[in-house]
């Protein structure tokens, strides 16, 4: 049987983002990785990307994606 991550949630903290950019309303805690969520399904990248600075959209989010700035 294959273990799988068990996710959590919890209220973001000021300063903690968005994978598209904004400020996150919901942190997703999981094995190893806390990812920010704006509360917005279809939410436009904010451009220029806050995380790696390039001008166009990203499939998904950014590789450079931090929770914090």
């Amino acid at each position: 049987m294959a273990a799988h991550s068990l996710s959590t949630s919890r209220p973001a903290r000021r300063g903690e983002l968005c994978t598209c950019g904004r400020q996150a309303t919901t942190v997703i805690v999981a094995a190893e990785t806390e990812v920010g969520w704006c509360g917005t399904y279809d939410a436009p990248q904010v451009r220029p990307c806050r995380f790696c600075g390039e001008d166009i959209a990203h499939q998904g989010r950014c590789p450079q994606y931090r929770l914090h700035l």
